[in-house]
């Protein structure tokens, strides 16, 4: 009896040893089920939150400016440039384009471009007249007889001379866009340098225009391009100048009697960048930033001969009165203008090498 006593005591706690085994088992078993669900918690969390740090330091946000009006061949180009940024980064570079003067006046976008409070601009020659003066000659009046007279020295070294000069004031050169030829509006008729003395002419302020209308006989008189039309329509200047594009534009045939055209300027049009911000970018970035620039100014340069047409057209028919002037007498008058700024401001070449790219 007491042999049988001892046998069932060691048998129940036998069992007991084993139901405490397993209970502790399966304690053990979900707790580190428990860590492992929140280890792997933990991870996708980090792993998520690596995600969206990485994505929002390669967000980048470009803002653009200009003087020039939305329907202007060069904002075309800049909105088709900013397009293509896009698509090639799938939104991850994201271009704004702030046309006609809505961030300020010319020199205004390019000192802060400059400076790197603004990124990029879509601008003309005020840039390289504030910041390589020795290489305005590539705009000024009557000098380039044609496109392919410009094209030919601005493609060669003679540009590439000047896009290094404006990289010492922190513009990195993307793309040009050939804006066109610049005439001239008056409620003056005239048609040779005589006929222009004391006329007003609106000009934005680049010395070396001021110099050589000056010399033709014309009173130059600096206004920001975003107030010409009010400067002619209240009589403060008598006559401007520049392309179809901007004529129209402006709805210059409003205030303007005559077209006058002297062909005194073909033009080239500019997107720049920031320097210190393109050289952050990858250099993924920064060939997608160039590529895109070039086929968005190859854009605008075929919009810019398609709109000439339809822009003259519009002049005509709101009533403007076309004179073809004497231009040689033009170009005649202008010479000691030439000569005296390639001796004292241009001498990084001379005329007759700018000449020989004819």
């Amino acid at each position: 009896m007491n042999l049988f006593r001892k046998f069932l005591l060691l048998l129940l706690f036998g069992l007991f040893i084993i139901v405490v085994a397993a209970c502790g088992g399966e304690e053990l078993n979900s707790n580190s089920e428990v860590d492992a669900s929140e280890n792997a918690e933990t991870d996708d969390s980090v792993n998520a939150e690596t995600e969206s740090n990485s994505e929002e330091i390669e967000s980048i946000t470009i803002d653009v400016a200009s003087v020039y009006e939305d329907a202007a061949a060069p904002i075309q180009g800049t909105h088709m440039f900013a397009e293509l940024v896009d698509e090639a980064t799938d939104g991850r570079i994201q271009v704004n384009v702030f046309p006609a003067g809505s961030l300020g006046s010319e020199n205004e976008i390019y000192e802060a471009v400059s400076s790197g409070d603004l990124d990029m601009v879509m601008g003309g020659f005020t840039g390289v007249d504030m910041y390589a003066p020795e290489y305005m000659y590539f705009i000024t009046p009557f000098l380039f007889s044609s496109k392919e007279h410009l094209e030919n020295a601005f493609y060669s070294e003679l540009g590439d001379d000047m896009f290094e000069s404006m990289k010492e004031s922190n513009f990195q050169f993307l793309a040009a866009n050939y804006r066109g030829v610049r005439h001239m509006t008056s409620n003056q008729a005239f048609s040779n340098p005589d006929e222009l003395s004391n006329v007003r002419l609106r000009l934005p302020e680049i010395e070396a225009w001021v110099a050589a209308w000056s010399q033709i006989g014309a009173t130059p008189t600096a206004v920001a391009l975003p107030e010409m039309y009010s400067s002619l329509q209240t009589g403060v200047v008598d006559a401007s100048e520049g392309p179809f594009e901007q004529m129209a534009t402006f709805n210059l045939e409003e205030v303007q009697d005559y077209l006058i055209l002297t062909e005194h300027v073909h033009e080239m049009v500019f997107l720049w960048i920031n320097n210190g911000l393109f050289d952050s970018l990858s250099a993924d970035d920064q060939n997608i930033l160039q590529d895109a620039a070039e086929e968005a100014m190859a854009y605008a340069d075929e919009q810019a001969e398609i709109d000439a047409d339809v822009f003259y057209q519009q002049l005509v028919d709101g009533g403007m009165e076309v004179i073809e002037p004497d231009v040689a007498s033009f170009v005649e008058k202008a010479q000691p203008v030439f000569a005296n700024f390639f001796e004292e401001k241009w001498n990084v070449t001379t005329l007759d090498e700018v000449n020989s790219y004819r």
